[in-house]
C-alpha cells in the first residue's frame, strides 16, 4: 500500500473528540495515510444503518482501501474485532453483523483480530474505536500483519442485514418494505427485501427529519 487510504464510518458525531482521537492514533502510526470520513452521523448503535452506508460507499474506493466501521453497541463484551477482505479492500470493525452486506456482495475472507500487539497499550472497555480499530488500520496500512486467525462466526450475525427477510412460508408472496430517508438524499430510498414474508410491514426510518 504505497499510498494508504483509510475511511472512517462511525456513530460518534462530530461535536466531541472521538472521531478526532481515532485520526490522531492513525496519524501517529501511519503519518502518510490519507483518512477520509464517510460519515460520523450514523444513528447511535444502529448497526443496520451503518451496514447500509458502508455497502453503498466501499465500491467507490480503489483497491487496497482500509474501511474502519465503528458502530458498536457490544463494546466491552465478548464480541470480537474482525478483519474482512473483499473486492481487494479491507474492512475493520466489530463482529456484530455490520459487514453483512459486504459479505453478500461477493467472495470474502474474515479473520478475528487477536494480536494485542497491534492495539494501543491500554485498551479502554468503551472506546475500541481509538484503542483497537484505529491502530489496527494504521498498522495494516504499513503492511504489518495484524492477524492470521481464521474466524468462525455465529451465522445469525453474519446474515444480519439492513433489510431482513421475515419468517414466512413459500406461499405468502407479500414483501416487507423498509423506507429510509437520508438527510442529504434527494428523496426516499426504497429497499425491498427478497423472499416471502408472512406479514407486510412498512416502516419509515427515524432518520427522516
Amino acid at each position: 500500500m504505497s499510498d494508504p487510504l483509510i475511511t472512517l464510518t462511525t456513530d460518534f458525531g462530530t461535536s466531541d473528540h472521538f472521531a478526532g482521537a481515532m485520526k490522531g492514533v492513525i496519524a501517529s502510526i501511519a503519518p502518510k495515510a490519507r483518512v477520509i470520513d464517510i460519515t460520523h452521523d450514523v444513528a447511535a448503535y444502529d448497526i443496520n444503518q451503518a451496514g447500509f452506508v458502508i455497502a453503498q460507499a466501499w465500491q467507490c474506493f480503489p483497491k487496497g482501501t482500509i474501511h474502519v466501521v465503528v458502530v458498536d453497541p457490544g463494546v466491552g463484551s465478548a464480541r470480537r474485532p474482525i478483519l474482512v477482505e473483499a473486492g481487494g479492500q479491507y474492512f475493520i470493525g466489530p463482529d456484530n453483523g455490520v459487514f453483512s452486506l459486504v459479505y453478500e456482495a461477493g467472495a470474502h475472507k474474515v479473520r478475528a483480530i487477536t494480536n494485542a500487539k497491534v492495539f494501543r497499550k491500554n485498551v479502554s472497555r468503551t472506546f475500541h474505536g481509538r484503542d483497537v480499530f484505529a491502530p489496527v488500520a494504521g498498522w495494516l496500512s504499513r503492511r504489518v500483519e495484524v492477524d492470521r486467525t481464521p474466524a468462525t462466526f455465529d451465522r445469525r450475525l453474519q446474515r444480519r442485514r439492513a433489510l431482513r427477510r421475515a419468517d414466512g412460508g413459500p406461499d405468502d408472496q407479500r414483501l416487507r418494505l423498509d423506507i429510509r430517508c437520508l438527510e442529504d438524499a434527494h428523496g426516499l430510498l426504497e429497499l425491498l427485501a427478497t423472499g416471502a414474508c408472512r406479514s407486510e410491514e412498512r416502516r419509515v426510518g427515524k432518520e427522516c427529519r
